[in-house]
C-alpha cells in the first residue's frame, strides 16, 4: 500500500495551456451535472400550472355540476339524457314515499286490513315510544305524546 501511495505522489500531471474553450466546457459540465436549478424551476412552473388548472376545474365543477355530466357523456358516448325533476315534483314523490313507509307503521298496515277497517277509526293523538338502555340501570321505555299545538320555533339553541 505504501508503494502505491509513493507511486501516486511521483506521477507527473501534464499541464495544458489555457484553452479558450476550457472555461466554456467547464461551465457547461458544471451546469449539466451540478447546477440543477433550471430543471427544478421548470418542474415548479409545470406543477404550479397544473395545480392552477385543477383548481379552476374543481371550482367550475362545484359551481356548475352539469359540466361533469357533459364530460361523462362525451367520454363514454352516452346519448341518453336523464329527465330532470323540478322541485315540486320531487317534493310530491318524497311525500308519497314517506306516506307509503308510514302506512306500514299505522292502521293502514296491509297485514291489518283484513282484521281492522281503517275507515272505522279516527286518529286522535300520536305517541312516540323510545327505549333507553343502560348497562347499570337496565332499560327504560319513555312514551311521548304529540299534540296538535303549534310549537315555538323562535327558541334559540346553544351548544
Amino acid at each position: 500500500m505504501k508503494n502505491l501511495e509513493n507511486l501516486l505522489r511521483n506521477i507527473k500531471v501534464p499541464q495544458l495551456d489555457s484553452d479558450p474553450f476550457e472555461a466554456e466546457l467547464r461551465r457547461k459540465l458544471t451546469n449539466k451535472y451540478f447546477n440543477q436549478p433550471a430543471k427544478l424551476k421548470l418542474r415548479l412552473i409545470l406543477a404550479s400550472v397544473l395545480g392552477t388548472v385543477l383548481l379552476i376545474f374543481s371550482i367550475a365543477l362545484i359551481l356548475n355540476p352539469r359540466i361533469a355530466v357533459e364530460i361523462n357523456q362525451f367520454a363514454f358516448n352516452k346519448t341518453d339524457h336523464t329527465n330532470r325533476i323540478d322541485s315540486e315534483e320531487l317534493d310530491r314523490l318524497m311525500a308519497e314515499q314517506l306516506n307509503e313507509k308510514f302506512k306500514y307503521t299505522s292502521i293502514y298496515n296491509p297485514e291489518l286490513t283484513d282484521k281492522l277497517d281503517p275507515n272505522d277509526f279516527r286518529e286522535d293523538k300520536a305517541y312516540l315510544i323510545r327505549k333507553y338502555t343502560s348497562s347499570s340501570q337496565g332499560s327504560v321505555m319513555m312514551i311521548s305524546e304529540f299534540d296538535n299545538k303549534p310549537t315555538n320555533n323562535n327558541r334559540k339553541i346553544s351548544y
